[in-house]
């Protein structure tokens, strides 16, 4: 009998996933850590895709600043 291992990251998440695509079954606790893996770095990524944009704006604002003192 094959050992069925939870997910511990995405890449794992992700095969489980494929797997139910597919029409394979998976475990319950397969299922679970899945989602809660897959949620956790959707919520990751959008954080950092916030902070980021944060970043760029300031950074679009220095350089705007800047060019606006050579201009003079």
């Amino acid at each position: 009998m094959a050992k069925s291992s939870i997910p511990t990251n995405i890449a794992m998440a992700s095969r489980c996933a494929a797997k139910v695509k597919a029409g394979r079954a998976c475990s319950m606790a397969e299922l679970r850590a899945t989602v809660m893996l897959l949620q956790t770095g959707l919520n990751a990524s959008r954080s950092a895709t916030r902070v980021a944009k944060a970043q760029v704006a300031e950074k679009a604002g220095m350089v705007r600043d800047l060019l606006s003192r050579i201009m003079r």
